[in-house]
């Protein structure tokens, strides 16, 4: 798997034919009489990635998979994008899709898809400060960034390993902002 967009698995022949992040970062000009103008700092653009990916049948189902990138941009989510190797990229939206058909079966199935993905980072403001509040203890098997229990997770700190009931945690307990990679 190459990325995972939300929960929607990049499937793909090799790697993406192409991988564009743009980075953008405003100034305001402010003109000045007799002189050049003075330009100011106003603050950094959101990234903008383009993906050019193709989707094969022989490692995905092509049409499914582009139905998914296009379910995505229509109900306009921000989703996560982690890589492959455990980066995460942040969260981004789907702003443009574009696809080609290059290679149908005999009964018109479509066997490889060519799809060019913008997507736009997504800057979470104060107005969403209550979806994304950080939880009073950190879930289980997140580590704990408390003094009192500096790197210890709330597993390894349990004083009742062997008891069976306990909390159910989903994936969606866990911000993705608090998941990290160890050295």
């Amino acid at each position: 798997m190459f990325a995972l967009y939300g929960d929607i698995p990049f499937e793909l022949v090799g790697s993406p034919e192409s991988f564009v992040s743009t980075l953008r970062f405003g100034y305001a000009e402010h003109p000045v009489v007799e002189s050049k103008p003075l330009l100011q700092w106003v603050g950094d653009g959101l990234e903008r990635l383009e993906l050019e990916m193709l989707f094969h049948a022989s490692f995905t189902n092509p049409t499914l998979q582009l139905d998914a990138l296009i379910a995505a941009a229509e109900d306009h989510l921000p989703r996560p994008l982690v890589f492959g190797n455990g980066e995460f990229r942040g969260f981004f939206v789907t702003t443009e899709l574009a696809s080609e058909a290059l290679q149908h079966a005999g009964d018109g199935t479509t066997l490889a898809i060519r799809v060019r993905a913008e997507l736009c980072e997504w800057a979470f403001g104060a107005e969403l400060s209550s979806i994304l509040a950080q939880p009073a203890s950190p879930p289980i098997a997140v580590t704990s960034a408390s003094p009192a229990l500096p790197g210890a997770s709330a597993i390894s700190s349990n004083p009742f390993p062997a008891v069976a009931a306990g909390p159910i945690v989903l994936f969606s307990d866990v911000l993705a902002a608090t998941i990290v990679r160890s050295a």
